[in-house]
């Protein structure tokens, strides 16, 4: 290539770089206005536009806004129970609950009602509280089978400093669950020896008798849709004549069967229990009347006609209180 050549060369080069730079100056003037301006309204989001959160730890959420632009979140804890005997109840384990809340803005968190939730802290961003301790009194009958899950919901709320305000509505639900194990203890059918502990604590009750196949009445003891446990008890305000006949043949009080005060019968299931009811229904009102009877889960009560209508309205509510309360 000859020299002329080669300076022509340069000179385009030299003249395209110069061109290119001009063409860059409207970029970079572009880039130098609009990078401010970004920044700028970043930090007025961060800082002008309100922002509230609240988290629990390990809590599904589903939240929402309403027409007061106070966000409402939905929220739900599963924890398992693992209870233990203690005064009469079976006791889940003790639950605490830890979260956090931030805002851009002077808050407090505070519960909806103190008397729920007495040691609910929110403090410095963080939040605690124990949730309630689930509690299954322990029964000898229980009414309604307890089931797998016990619920309680505890609700707060974030106020602005400045006004109290409401910004944030809390509703955390914590779902207890009971194991089949558990359960298996919770709602098992009473024995004859634990009916007749029940029974002792009324006054009048004198005398109780547990079935057993030898001397069970009725002959039906753990037979098909017949019940698994009974018991026989009196009542010293039965005027019943054999029960008080010191010259009849009857040894004990499943001689003496339900007249004398009445009986509990405990049945595999509350279907069984129920047909043996609607089975009792048939003679109320005449001269087979069974006296008084209902059903109480997997359990019929049966109480003696022979004592006054008050006396037996009285004698059952008495047996109901001890064994499902």
């Amino acid at each position: 290539m000859s020299a002329t050549s080669q300076k022509t060369k340069a000179k385009q080069n030299k003249n395209k770089d110069k061109k290119t730079k001009q063409n860059r100056k409207p970029l970079v003037i572009a880039v130098a206005i609009v990078v401010p301006i970004f920044v700028i309204l970043v930090l007025m989001i961060l800082f002008l536009v309100p922002r509230y959160r609240i988290t629990i730890n390990g809590a599904n959420i589903e939240s929402s806004v309403n027409e007061n632009g106070v966000k409402t979140i939905t929220a739900n804890i599963d924890v398992e129970c693992n209870p233990e005997e203690k005064d009469g109840y079976y006791v889940c384990q003790e639950l605490l609950i830890n979260g956090e809340y931030k805002s851009n803005r002077n808050v407090k968190v505070v519960p909806q009602s103190d008397d729920l939730m007495e040691d609910f802290s929110a403090t410095d961003g963080a939040i605690s509280f124990h949730g309630e301790r689930v509690a299954i009194k322990k029964v000898v009958i229980r009414e309604n089978p307890q089931g797998d899950t016990v619920s309680n919901t505890y609700t707060f709320m974030m106020l602005r400093s400045e006004d109290d305000k409401e910004v944030v509505r809390y509703n955390l639900t914590v779902n207890t669950r009971l194991s089949e194990d558990n359960l298996a203890v919770i709602n098992q059918n009473p024995t004859g020896e634990m009916i007749v502990n029940a029974l002792k604590k009324i006054q009048t009750v004198d005398g109780v008798c547990i079935v057993t196949e030898d001397n069970d009445p009725n002959g039906n003891l753990n037979k098909t849709g017949s019940y698994v446990a009974a018991v026989y008890f009196s009542d010293s305000r039965a005027d019943l004549e054999m029960k008080n006949n010191p010259y009849s043949d009857y040894k004990d009080v499943c001689d003496h069967g339900t007249g004398a005060g009445g009986q509990i019968e405990v049945y595999g299931n509350n279907s069984d229990a129920v047909k043996r009811n609607d089975y009792l229904k048939h003679f109320d009102g005449g001269i087979l009347s069974n006296g008084e009877h209902s059903v109480h889960g997997n359990a019929v009560f049966r109480i003696s006609e022979e004592m006054p209508a008050s006396q037996m309205r009285d004698l059952e509510k008495q047996v109901v209180e001890v064994l499902t309360k």
